[in-house]
């Protein structure tokens, strides 16, 4: 039977019920063997970390902030984070989305871009570079997927951060290496875009501006 292939995690969600787990990002970051827990237990350490939903099937960053935390916060207070988010060890180092193939028994990829973000607003990517996918990215997971036809992964630092059941960069599957795509806001209306994406998409209201689409240079 020919794979199925999703357009969005929400498409995702319906058409792989078998691989729901995937969506648990906790989850994924504890298969990954990463420091991580709910919002309600302590870190086992004072130092940096990211704290975002357990689920987000919207995408674009909801919740997610990097924050200082130490063992002797308030954890059970609701002091750190809201319920349903969870901490996870901070990676610092480029940020990657690499669309994969799964061909010949494998996935590999076929189309990278290395994202640059403040981690200030992990929600605003200021820019896009499409790039030639790295060697450390063809080295998954066995516990992936394979009756998926395509995925898009995550990584910062060389480390897997998510996992998608369909891909991510499809704006810039026929563009060139090299080629740089520069998210347009809602505050910057009067630049030209190419807008690959339909219509406005602000995340259903969860964050605090609309990506409009994209400049490319």
């Amino acid at each position: 039977m020919k794979n199925k292939t999703a357009n969005d995690d929400i498409e995702a969600w319906s058409l792989y019920p078998q691989h729901r787990w995937l969506f648990n990002k906790l989850d994924v970051a504890l298969r990954l063997g990463y420091d991580a827990a709910p919002v309600v237990v302590p870190v086992t350490q004072s130092g940096k970390y990211v704290i975002r939903p357990i689920y987000n099937l919207y995408g674009m960053g909801i919740w997610a902030t990097v924050e200082e935390l130490h063992p002797d916060l308030l954890f059970s207070d609701h002091a750190v984070g809201k319920p349903g988010t969870f901490w996870c060890e901070y990676f610092k180092g480029d940020h990657l989305s690499v669309d994969y193939r799964f061909k010949n028994g494998k996935f590999t990829p076929f189309d990278a871009m290395r994202g640059v973000v403040d981690d200030s607003n992990l929600s605003k990517f200021n820019m896009w570079v499409k790039i030639n996918a790295p060697t450390f990215v063809s080295n998954l997971p066995d516990w992936i997927p394979k009756d998926v036809e395509k995925i898009n992964v995550e990584w910062r630092d060389n480390k897997i951060i998510e996992i998608h059941l369909r891909t991510g960069n499809d704006f810039m599957h026929d563009l060139a290496v090299g080629t740089v795509a520069t998210p347009v806001w809602d505050k910057h209306k009067d630049i030209d875009i190419k807008n690959e994406e339909p219509g406005r998409y602000d995340a259903n209201g969860y964050v605090n501006i609309n990506r409009l689409g994209y400049k490319i240079n």
